[in-house]
């Protein structure tokens, strides 16, 4: 807590001063004056918690000078120092806004219980304001407000920020929600105990389902606000090292310093693309965005992310995803000629499987393809052996849904199921009502529909996206499904967009 000592007493100061010094909390006196005057030259830099101010002093007076100073300063608390003879001012001293007053002499007890008191009164106005602006900002960033109206919140708009937001890998599932409410949990008391007057913290879930921190502070306070958010930075690293292990990991992307909102989702933005990076440079770590964004190949990124989509699989126990996606991993290895990768991207990606996967993994030679296989048969078909067959069509129809536009046979679904095709066929038709075929062709003309509105998009472009490569074809499988041809769909949708 920042304080002012406002007396024209040189001895009541340094008796003041004494005093403060002496107690057992973190107040801090950053500035004294003998006038009102001068309490007001110290205002502006000082941007004091709390001002103890002596009602009796030369040319202006304390009223004066608290009637003027809460408009320079409106979120200081003042604390009246009077006499006996004074109570009409500290009446008028109380109107004016003043926490608590003092009879002069005070007693260091005295003094002290007044501090706190209004200490508390500072710090929950800080808590107050620090919601309002985390629920502004969170406001802000899921379109709940419109842009122009965040703009009217001066801070918001004023305010320099830095954001920072986290991934966090573990390989069991069941110890996810507990690992994720500790570490938040933590990290929110520490940057509650951070705000200030000079910063303002905020903690929410990003549109994209990230967590993110904000640090927020304005221009005329950069040096402080920007020491403020280092120490906090520090304090997450250091959390994040002591957490990070071989069951889980939590990874920092941060962005630089933003002058805007716009600027601060952009950066935001870039760090959640730049994620899957993570993987092959290093997971419980703190990657600013300069280190990752622009600075790496596409292949390395693809390269993350398949591994992501894979841990994905595997904690879900889909079977199906997860051989898929070896698959591809196998492939991208082939593409990219990559017949062993260097050891600083090797390692990584070991570190990773071993937290992700619960598996030690060698990427030397060829063999961990063949343990990412066991581990699927091992793991992920025990689980769906174990389920009844209804679980087996999830899978296919989760699988189904985001592949609906590649060339996808029952047959070949039934190969990786180590089912025959008649099982999954009946199977299928008894847990959707549908064939197979029926239920595939529904789902892209489903989204054929949706294409369709965009008036940019030719039929045939329309055709191909979901999965067509004979516009005949896709005309016809649409006019028995919408009951009109592509081409009248289109002029429907027009019509509909200008009424």
């Amino acid at each position: 807590m920042r304080i002012i000592i406002a007396d024209d007493e040189y001895l009541v100061r340094m008796t003041l001063v004494s005093m403060i010094q002496e107690m057992p909390h973190p107040f801090e006196i950053c500035g004294q004056a003998e006038s009102g005057e001068e309490l007001l030259d110290l205002l502006p830099d000082c941007r004091p918690d709390i001002v103890l101010l002596d009602l009796r002093m030369p040319e202006m007076g304390g009223l004066e000078a608290m009637r003027i100073g809460k408009d320079q300063s409106p979120m200081t608390h003042w604390i009246i120092l009077t006499g006996f003879s004074d109570f009409d001012s500290a009446r008028e001293s109380v109107k004016l806004g003043a926490s608590d007053y003092l009879l002069k002499p005070s007693s260091a007890k005295e003094l002290e219980q007044a501090l706190l008191r209004v200490a508390k009164m500072v710090q929950e106005q800080r808590n107050l304001l620090q919601k309002q602006f985390e629920s502004n900002l969170n406001a802000a960033f899921s379109g709940w407000i419109d842009p122009a109206l965040a703009r009217k919140d001066t801070f918001m708009d004023r305010a320099h920020y830095t954001g920072v937001s986290f991934a966090i890998d573990i390989g069991m599932e069941e110890r996810a929600e507990s690992f994720h409410q500790q570490f938040f949990s933590q990290l929110r008391l520490e940057m509650e105990a951070d705000v200030s007057e000079s910063f303002y913290p905020a903690l929410f879930m990003l549109p994209n389902g990230e967590m993110a921190f904000i640090g927020a502070w304005l221009p005329e306070r950069e040096e402080e606000g920007s020491r403020v958010l280092r120490r906090l930075l520090r304090k997450l690293e250091a959390d994040v090292q002591a957490r990070s292990g071989k069951q889980a990991a939590v990874t920092l992307f941060s962005t630089g310093v933003c002058l805007s909102l716009q600027e601060l989702r952009l950066e935001l933005n870039e760090c959640s693309r730049a994620a899957p990076l993570r993987v092959t440079k290093g997971i419980g770590r703190h990657w600013s965005k300069e280190q990752l964004v622009g600075q790496h190949p596409e292949w390395l990124m693809e390269l993350g992310q398949l591994w992501l989509d894979l841990s994905e699989a595997y904690k879900a126990h889909h079977y199906l995803a997860y051989m898929k996606t070896v698959d591809r991993l196998r492939q991208h290895f082939i593409t990219e000629g990559l017949h062993s990768l260097p050891q600083p991207v090797a390692q990584p990606i070991e570190e990773y499987a071993c937290v992700a996967l619960n598996r030690r993994i060698s990427l030397q030679g060829d063999e961990w393809v063949r343990t990412l296989y066991e581990i699927g048969e091992s793991v992920l078909q025990h689980h769906a052996s174990k389920d009844s067959g209804s679980r087996m069509i999830e899978q296919v129809i989760s699988y189904l849904e985001q592949h609906y536009a590649c060339e996808i046979t029952l047959a070949e679904l039934a190969r990786d199921f180590r089912v025959t095709p008649n099982y999954l066929s009946t199977l299928f038709h008894q847990t959707t009502g549908t064939t197979f075929v029926k239920y595939v062709t529904r789902l892209r003309m489903m989204q054929a529909k949706q294409l369709l509105a965009d008036q940019a998009l030719q039929v045939q472009q329309v055709a191909e996206k979901v999965g067509y490569y004979s516009t005949r074809h896709f005309t016809k499988c649409f006019f028995e499904f919408e009951g009109c041809s592509p081409s009248e769909y289109k002029k429907k949708r027009k019509l509909q967009d200008l009424h």
